[in-house]
């Protein structure tokens, strides 16, 4: 698997940009182009599983691809989260109680019946595939706390953070206040929820919260940042590696801690980064954009063709198996805008 990697680098490669100072690097563009990136090694995480259950890598340079996957681990998904929680800050900062109104309605509601319909879809194909599904599961499903083959973590969290937002504004406005109401809730609900659920339930979400704090102290981080660039990026990078090094030998009880904490790490390392280093390309930013439907839809082709055929496909031709993964989840996310639900 080893030359998707190749493929994805060449891509960012081919798109990167030195710059003295970035001034878009935390643009919608820039965003969504960093977030594809991230969304495609998310599509590896998720299709790994499906290979190596079947028919595990005889090459040496594909069982380091799927090293890269183990230690990754969930540190794909933060730039998801920390740009998420950056963007509503900073929506809340130019438009205030209107766009805090709107959040359950647009963004958790619209997120969740969305959602919906993606699980509706896994119903069906498992119906057809005669995969045997439990009416409580297919229940579950479609709020969040059960799988018919689809992901659902993510979406469960990320309704969470935006519900944390929406509670805390209601209660303390814009402000500092505000983050610490938001960075309470975040923590109490990885508490709450490590009760009853893996660590990677819980283990990124304070990047949602990072965000917001840089939101609120974007200019200021900036100005510090710009005097000393080298010294400041040497220990964004200096607290990546300590941060991972501590979280790999945390116990899982530590994990809730150290992992959020390399998370947060993780999101500065790359927006430090990326105020030199500028990424364009049509296809990664594409990618962000479509992010929803990327994430969501692209385990229905990995499903259907790991049992198609008594999953030949993925015992034989592993290789054609992720490329037609990948394609038909590309068409997938551009098929999506005709049954999104907009409200």
């Amino acid at each position: 698997m080893v030359f998707f990697y190749i493929i994805l680098l060449a891509v960012v490669l081919c798109g990167l940009r030195f710059n003295r100072y970035n001034q878009d690097y935390i643009s919608v563009q820039q965003t969504n182009a960093i977030k594809g990136v991230f969304i495609w090694l998310v599509f590896m995480g998720h299709i790994m599983p499906y290979i190596v259950d079947v028919a595990p890598f005889e090459l040496a340079v594909d069982r380091a691809a799927v090293s890269v996957v183990v230690t990754l681990k969930q540190l794909v998904v933060v730039p998801f989260m920390f740009y998420s929680g950056y963007g509503v800050m900073n929506s809340i900062k130019h438009k205030g109680a209107g766009y805090v109104g709107s959040i359950p309605k647009r963004r958790v509601m619209a997120t969740m019946l969305n959602f919906g319909v993606a699980v509706s879809f896994f119903v069906l194909l498992n119906l057809i595939l005669n995969i045997s599904m439990s009416l409580e599961k297919v229940l579950l499903s479609f709020v969040c706390m059960a799988s018919v083959g689809n992901s659902n973590w993510y979406i469960f969290v990320i309704c969470i953070c935006y519900l944390s937002s929406y509670l805390s504004y209601k209660l303390f406005g814009y402000g500092k206040r505000y983050l610490m109401a938001n960075l309470t809730l975040m923590i109490l609900f990885a508490l709450v929820i490590s009760q009853f659920k893996g660590s990677w339930w819980y283990d990124t979400c304070l990047a949602y919260s990072a965000g917001s704090v840089y939101c609120y102290y974007k200019e200021s981080v900036e100005r510090v940042v710009n005097r000393n660039y080298l010294i400041y990026v040497t220990l964004a990078a200096s607290a990546l590696v300590v941060s991972y090094i501590v979280m790999l030998n945390a116990t899982i009880a530590q994990s809730l801690l150290f992992m959020n904490v390399c998370s947060v790490c993780f999101s500065l390392f790359i927006v430090v980064l990326s105020m030199r280093l500028q990424l364009k390309s049509r296809l990664l930013e594409w990618s962000g954009k479509n992010l929803f439907p990327l994430y969501i839809y692209q385990r229905i082709p990995m499903l259907l063709f790991s049992v198609l055929c008594g999953g030949c496909l993925v015992g034989e031709l592993k290789y054609v198996y992720v490329i037609v993964c990948a394609v038909i989840s590309i068409a997938l996310a551009h098929l999506y805008k005709y049954i999104a639900i907009k409200l």
